[in-house]
């Protein structure tokens, strides 16, 4: 019986690697094609449909260093004069970054006394955290924004 078991035992010592090595692979495949997946496909800016709707105007604008906004690069979306800056009053709110280029949703606070200057605050965008959304101006966003005015009726443009 003694040599049963040391027979038995070898047999299970010698058991085919092959299936387990291919199971391996494959999981690891996997992983790695999520992974790719995560790094390309993370975090895509989607507009806020009604908030856009609701803002005064939308600009693309960059952040100033003393936290006004500038138009960015001759932004076509910028109705104002070309050297005008706007201050955006809950804009540290939104996480702006300054340097930065961001489309804005606006909605109008009145004005700050220079000049041609605007006081503006980002629109509500009725979201449950209630933090202001803004959107970094990347080819994305902005050409989901150009879709959003082109389906829209020529009342609300």
């Amino acid at each position: 019986m003694a040599g049963m078991n040391a027979t038995a035992a070898g047999a299970l010592q010698q058991a085919p690697r092959g299936p387990l090595w291919g199971a391996i692979g494959i999981g690891l495949g996997w992983i790695a094609i999520l992974s790719v997946m995560v790094l390309f496909t993370s975090n895509p800016v989607t507009l806020n449909r009604s908030q856009l709707r609701e803002a005064d105007v939308v600009v693309v604008g960059q952040v100033q260093p003393d936290g006004r906004v500038a138009r960015f690069d001759d932004s076509p979306d910028w109705p104002f004069a070309p050297d005008s800056e706007l201050q955006v009053m809950n804009l540290q709110a939104a996480s702006a970054k300054v340097g930065q280029a961001y489309l804005l949703p606006l909605t109008r606070a009145g004005h700050t006394g220079r000049g041609q200057d605007l006081m503006f605050t980002v629109t509500a965008s009725h979201l449950p955290n209630a933090a202001p959304l803004i959107y970094p101006a990347t080819k994305e966003s902005l050409q989901q924004w150009s879709e959003l005015r082109q389906a829209a009726p020529a009342h609300t443009r």
